[in-house]
């Protein structure tokens, strides 16, 4: 994209990137360059002496979700610490970040709300000053947790910190926060690079050595929302209308039940790609004239479609944003997500899918310049603080080298900030570093345990490996298996010769769960759920009561409910009263209802309150379950003289004359 953009700016033309792509050759560009349209995209204008600015659209969504916290989360921070040793200069450090702040209007912007519009507000702030702590090594954890865990208030606060901790005159640490909603990844560079140059120049006394930026972030986001109206803007609208009809979130199966909200608490795990697999995956790359970032995408798609099922995957990815070279050199947020489809079809090979993940991103490439949140508006799909409507999984791989910092008399060490924080559900995040893949999985640790992520990395380096050793086959032949699963689902889980403990009871046996996992979910129905010790509770309870009314050993208490938690509680409360349930699907014709209650002689009908109404005159003492206090039974597991022998149910098949036939099972017979 920053060939487009170079080439844009000189010879005010427009490049189409699957052209470059399908030649990458100096006589292909140059017939490209001869053919090329005139470009759309204007030059930003300065304006000069201009206070109030509006928001650009990644900046929209930002304050959106910042407005509707209830408390102010440390989601979008932007942290970075680095280790000095050796002797600092703190005047040149103090004057060098002064003039990045000086420099950048984005880092002395505030955002404020007029007459109802969100406004940049552009403040000429000379107390920018450096936080210094003098502390010890053991201390510098927990001090930058500290200060990396107080928010930033957007309107009020400077949303760019820097922080000096000093052990002696000879070790240092710097810690560097900003909000997200002034900078990105590629600003960080700037960030870096602009201090190395200043620091270097006034450690020996010389004056400012950065050339006047051309323009601000201001002129940007004013650019921006002129540029992205009329035939443009619905041009990109039709484009990503029909590529992202029907989209539907991804669903992958979790470690715990869904909450309704997620909370963004998370956690990752860093993980390596042997070097010859990694060297594998650039070769596989150049052989089909497709990126390292689509191969890795079509690898990481692939691996999403064997865990959820799902044919089309929807995954997002960031692009820079910077699509004209006037705004390459600013610090501001220009980064926007992009949404890639996939579509996968057993019957095709990988080195296929290749070539359709290559069709698929360039095009989304050549519409990158529409902010997300115009997407979801065209969409009309709801919004959700706690995500992306269209997406859930994000990728990443950076196709820069890290940059060594080196500055006088100082060797510096970049360090890894552990985030507790979680912006999307799965987020892979990958680099290249001397040849050898490195990869961080961040995840929601509201859904995902750390064995089912560590899981997930493996099965990962599995697919990557059976990839590169042979891409021609059919997506469904790639297994994720490790020897140890197969070896398990092959061997382990068929040798089904075993002991059982015949001479219990089902609920025994539950019984003797809910002491191992009394916290875990025993039952799930939509959002509600309930723990193995809330069921047996409830169970116990009802079946305190279910004895006051009669109920023994072999007695036969129908149960006639809709599928739900009451449905679960009514079995387990029947089999500690000692009794054996009849089930009666609430759907049947009356006539077969009426049959099953008379030919079982049923002491009790458990049903719902809203099923009442529809059943027919019968003996059974009839008893709602949803509407039944029995809060004042205790809760401790009925002293019953039941036994492996005695029936545990009876099942109705439609039987052989037309009339259904009750088929008697023990408790035994079900433990087997």
């Amino acid at each position: 994209m920053q060939l487009v953009s170079r080439v844009r700016s000189e010879l005010g033309v427009e490049l189409i990137l699957k052209d470059l792509f399908a030649k990458p050759t100096i006589a292909h560009l140059i017939m490209l360059l001869s053919q090329a349209s005139k470009s759309t995209i204007t030059q930003i204008k300065a304006q000069s002496n201009r206070m109030h600015f509006p928001l650009s659209y990644a900046q929209e969504r930002l304050w959106f979700l910042d407005q509707f916290e209830q408390e102010k989360s440390t989601l979008y921070h932007m942290p970075v610490r680095l280790k000095l040793h050796g002797k600092l200069n703190k005047d040149a450090l103090k004057q060098s970040f002064e003039s990045i702040v000086q420099r950048h209007e984005s880092l002395r912007t505030n955002f404020v709300e007029k007459e109802g519009v969100a406004l940049q507000q552009v403040n000429q702030r000379d107390d920018f000053t450096i936080e210094e702590i003098v502390c010890k090594e053991t201390e510098i954890h927990t001090l930058s947790q500290k200060i990396l865990s107080t928010p930033f208030d957007l309107e009020k606060d400077m949303l760019f910190r820097v922080t000096l901790f000093t052990l002696d005159t000879q070790t240092h640490y710097l810690l560097v926060n900003m909000h997200h909603i002034i900078s990105d990844g590629w600003s960080m560079g700037i960030l870096i690079e602009e201090f190395i140059m200043l620091y270097t120049a006034y450690m020996h006394a010389q004056e400012n050595p950065l050339l006047p930026l051309e323009i601000h972030y201001g002129d940007y986001a004013l650019w921006q929302r002129a540029y992205l109206s009329g035939e443009i803007l619905e041009t990109k609208l039709a484009y990503w209308k029909d590529t992202l009809l029907g989209v539907e979130p991804l669903a992958l199966p979790t470690s715990y039940t869904r909450p309704n909200i997620l909370s963004h608490k998370g956690q990752s795990i860093s993980f390596s790609i042997d070097k010859e697999i990694s060297t594998k995956l650039n070769q596989l790359s150049r052989k089909y004239d497709v990126t390292l970032f689509m191969t890795l995408l079509s690898s990481f798609g692939l691996l999403l479609h064997q865990y959820s099922g799902k044919e089309d995957i929807y995954l997002g990815t960031y692009v820079s944003g910077r699509n004209t070279l006037q705004v390459e050199p600013l610090i501001g947020f220009f980064a926007n997500p992009l949404v890639l489809k996939q579509s996968f079809q057993k019957n095709i090979k990988f080195h296929t899918l290749l070539q359709q993940t290559k069709e698929h991103t360039l095009h989304a490439y050549e519409h990158q310049d529409l902010p997300i949140e115009k997407i979801i508006d065209a969409l009309t799909l709801p919004r959700d603080t706690s995500g992306s409507p269209l997406f859930q999984v994000m990728f990443i791989l950076h196709n820069t080298q890290e940059k060594r910092i080196e500055l006088p008399n100082l060797s510096i060490t970049s360090q890894t900030l552990p985030r507790d924080v979680s912006r999307f559900e799965i987020t892979l995040d990958m680099q290249e570093r001397q040849g050898i893949l490195h990869g961080t999985l961040e995840y929601a640790t509201d859904l995902f345990s750390q064995s089912y992520i560590e899981a997930m990395i493996t099965h990962f380096k599995i697919l990557l490996e059976a990839i590169v050793k042979d891409e021609t086959q059919l997506l469904s032949s790639y297994s994720l298996l490790t020897k140890e699963e197969k070896k398990q689902l092959l061997v382990e889980y068929n040798d089904t010769k075993a002991p059982y403990p015949k001479e219990k009871t089902i609920h025994q046996l539950f019984e003797e769960q809910v002491k191992r996992t009394p916290e875990n979910i025993a039952v799930i129905y939509e959002d509600k759920t309930l723990t193995y010790a809330q069921l047996n509770t409830h169970a116990n309870q009802l079946a305190h009561y279910l004895i006051k009314q009669g109920v023994q050993p072999d007695s036969l208490v129908a149960l006639c409910v809709e599928r739900s938690l009451d449905m679960m509680i009514g079995i387990l409360a029947i089999l500690k009263a000692g009794g054996a349930y009849v089930p009666i699907d609430p759907s049947y014709p009356a006539g077969r209802i009426a049959h099953m209650l008379e030919d079982t002689h049923a002491t009790v009908l458990l049903t719902q309150a809203s099923l009442v109404s529809q059943l027919p005159k019968t003996h059974s003492n009839i008893l709602t379950i949803d509407t039944l206090d029995v809060s004042g039974e205790k809760k401790s597991h009925p002293k019953t003289a039941v036994t492996s022998h005695h029936l545990a149910y009876v099942i109705y098949t439609s039987g052989s004359t037309g009339k259904p036939k009750g088929v008697m099972v023990e408790h035994g017979g079900v433990v087997n």
